[in-house]
């Protein structure tokens, strides 16, 4: 970890502790897990990182970063809140996790924090550490999330299944599990440089003639929905495969993907490819979001006096509101 990170993390946190506080170990320690789930960090225990902690601690008005906030001090690192579960152990985890869906956040999904976190600590050194079963496997993503799919059968572990059913999910117009095969085949080949690229571009390309023929709408939205599943790491693999097979059906491809984004998050994820695939169409359109936004900033004003009563009138509970909350607390 850079060390003006850190430095920058701590100063920010010592400006919100208590008089006569300092900050300790086991402070930043949360600081760190909060901040960097995936990245297992600890502080040495050394006397360099004592005094830094206390010079930090008692530097009062820590003159912190007008640019960058870190969350995790926004919260109240200190207190020991929620309710976890001390009894738990490796087993009790593992059950539960063989049952998580495919793709999922898993620290979400088992609420790891609270349930297993303080008795087996942070999800991927536990895992790095303790699980050996074969019926599991975790990608770690660089936003932080854990995402895990699993192998349920042992043909599962031979490359050529996994490659039918790719095909399979294509066929079924199955956008998740056209995404979860691309994952799946790139952990089992050990990467984008082995993955059969132009097999699976064939099956795709013939996938989009037979399951959305005359209708690149659908296609458009399934190339959309499926990328939106794949981990931001490996999106440039999948959207080059299925844009280019679904290129090769139309020549209008870019501009059919583009108009089929119907909210922000898609709009933006098809800029990030555009600039990764170097795709023209969707760099222009990149261009074209920032002035929007440029306009829609300077369009805004303030609202008037009256238009603030007005907008106060309006979002005022109803009476039937009022009767429904003093009839249901009686329950309580």
């Amino acid at each position: 970890m850079s060390q003006h990170y850190l430095l920058e993390l701590l100063s920010q946190a010592a400006n919100i502790l208590r008089e006569n506080e300092t900050l300790s170990k086991s402070m930043v320690s949360e600081l760190l897990r909060m901040q960097f789930p995936s990245a297992c960090l600890t502080l040495l225990e050394d006397d360099v990182t004592e005094d830094l902690l206390t010079a930090t601690s008692k530097n009062g008005d820590n003159v912190n970063s007008n640019v960058v906030l870190f969350s995790s001090t926004l919260t109240d690192f200190r207190a020991e809140t929620g309710v976890s579960d001390t009894r738990v152990c490796t087993n009790d985890a593992v059950e539960l996790l063989l049952w998580a869906p495919m793709l999922v956040d898993l620290t979400s999904w088992s609420c790891w924090d609270y349930k297993f976190g303080p008795s087996l600590g942070p999800l991927v050194g536990w895992l790095l550490s303790y699980v050996t079963t074969k019926e599991l496997l975790c990608l770690v993503t660089k936003d932080g999330k854990n995402n895990v799919y699993q192998k349920c059968t042992d043909q599962s572990f031979s490359n050529r299944p996994i490659v039918d059913s790719f095909l399979h999910a294509f066929l079924h117009g199955s956008s998740f599990g056209t995404a979860l095969n691309l994952v799946s085949l790139l952990s089992l080949y050990g990467g984008e440089r082995n993955v059969p690229l132009s097999l699976l571009k064939c099956h795709a390309k013939n996938s989009f003639e037979i399951v959305f023929e005359n209708s690149s709408s659908i296609a458009s939205r399934f190339v959309l929905d499926c990328l939106g599943c794949i981990p931001k790491e490996v999106r440039s693999f999948a959207g080059e495969l299925l844009v280019s097979a679904f290129r090769s059906i139309t020549k209008d491809a870019y501009m059919l993907i583009l108009s089929e984004c119907k909210s922000k998050e898609d709009r933006i994820m098809i800029h990030e490819l555009g600039f990764s695939l170097g795709i023209v169409e969707w760099i222009d359109d990149h261009c074209s979001f920032l002035s929007e936004s440029n306009e829609s900033v300077k369009n805004k004003r303030p609202l008037s006096e009256s238009e603030v009563t007005r907008s106060l009138e309006l979002n005022q509970p109803t009476v039937m509101t009022h009767r429904v909350h003093e009839k249901c607390s009686r329950y309580y």
